[in-house]
């Protein structure tokens, strides 16, 4: 699999400035852009919420807890970092807007609900315009301000390359191995994949996997 530092920089011309990023969550910053508003009518509840240092789906397994309502009936648009700070919208169906508003009571300070309002359908994957990026960089040289905004001016006139990086395919590195295998209708070597020699990174254990992957591929196959 190409190595991400492989990959041309679209800023080559403009050296780098140095410094870390992600020393803290508050240094990665992301706001979920809504692909459209909530109309405050409908069945749905939609509420935002700001999560700190945890994934999305933590997130909405402690609130699914905090609710009494099964994981998959909360929807959300996208996932978001978790060494981080990030807002986005999820949604939930038949239930009281107040019972959302009292989570603060108990979430408090990894989530917050920053509104609450309603819809008329669930929020699904997809449902999002894109996300905004605030990042902070520690330990840089202020002197390299200019370099900053030249290698900005590029990405704003060009656009950011859509690079999938190695998080993209599983801790193994080979889901994209996998994934192939379904597509080609070849399950015996799909298995094969999910089920093979395990490597130095590998912590499960093997009598684990088929429980964890199966259901997928038999979902896909006959669905």
């Amino acid at each position: 699999m190409l190595c991400v530092d492989e990959l041309p920089f679209l800023t080559a011309d403009v050296p780098g400035v140095g410094g870390r990023i992600k020393v803290r969550p508050e240094d990665f910053v992301v706001d979920e852009v809504p692909l459209y508003a909530a109309s405050g009518q409908g069945t749905h509840v939609y509420f935002q919420i700001e999560k700190v240092g945890i994934p999305t789906m933590r997130a909405v397994q402690e609130i699914g807890r905090a609710l009494n309502v099964r994981v998959h009936e909360i929807g959300y648009a996208g996932l978001k970092d978790a060494d981080a700070v990030t807002r986005q919208m999820l949604s939930v169906e038949h239930v009281d807007p107040a019972r959302i508003e009292r989570l603060n009571a108990s979430l408090q300070p990894r989530i917050k609900v920053l509104s609450v309002s309603r819809h008329g359908n669930k929020l699904r994957l997809g449902h999002l315009a894109g996300n905004r990026f605030t990042i902070k960089l520690r330990d840089a040289d202020p002197g390299r301000v200019g370099d900053v905004d030249a290698a900005l001016a590029e990405l704003v006139r060009r656009g950011v390359p859509n690079y999938f990086g190695p998080q993209r395919f599983g801790f193994r590195g080979d889901t994209w191995r996998i994934g192939l295998a379904v597509m080609r209708d070849d399950y015996e070597d799909a298995v094969g994949w999910m089920l093979g020699k395990p490597g130095p990174k590998d912590s499960f254990r093997p009598h684990q996997w088929p429980f964890r992957y199966i259901p997928p591929i038999q979902h896909h196959r006959f669905r």
